[in-house]
């Protein structure tokens, strides 16, 4: 495994999408579904869960979204706060978040909520923390700042 740092990342993700031609689409799906193998296989009891993936509105809030969709895809029990307005997310993104709303439509153990501002954030705080396992999707390589506001209380 390689670790590297958001430059490397945006570098690598730029350089794959402009070099090799593979769209930012395909991209976010291998991301989320490798995310997806990596849940299943370290939490094996996963279906007695409940999942809380807390998404952002750029790419790093996408992957989040595919992962969400696979496992609403097993039957999962996945709650996806969304830590913005959904009429502000956009490309890609907005692409899979309106794949997994659709999913989650059909399933009766998943839901999407938009937690557009730290008002609301405070009064869904209680029930975004009862949640078993958490899915990080808030903040990706796109961060050029320290973490402040709203984004810093969440």
């Amino acid at each position: 495994m390689y670790l590297v740092n958001a430059e490397q990342m945006q570098k690598m993700d730029k350089e794959t999408i402009e070099d090799f031609g593979i769209p930012g689409i395909v991209l976010m799906e291998s991301a989320g579904r490798g995310a997806f193998d990596i849940i299943m296989r370290e939490f094996p009891d996963i279906r007695s869960m409940e999942v809380c993936v807390l998404a952002g509105r750029g790419n790093n809030g996408g992957d989040a979204f595919v992962i969400a969709r696979y496992l609403m895809e097993q039957n999962i029990a996945v709650n996806i706060f969304l830590l913005s307005a959904i009429d502000k997310v956009k490309g890609d993104a907005r692409t899979n978040l309106e794949l997994a709303r659709k999913l989650g439509a059909k399933q009766p153990n998943a839901s999407l909520t938009e937690v557009p501002d730290a008002e609301t954030f405070e009064e869904l705080k209680e029930e975004i923390l009862d949640h078993d396992l958490f899915v990080d999707g808030i903040l990706g390589t796109g961060l050029t700042s320290d973490v402040r506001g709203f984004f810093k209380d969440v």
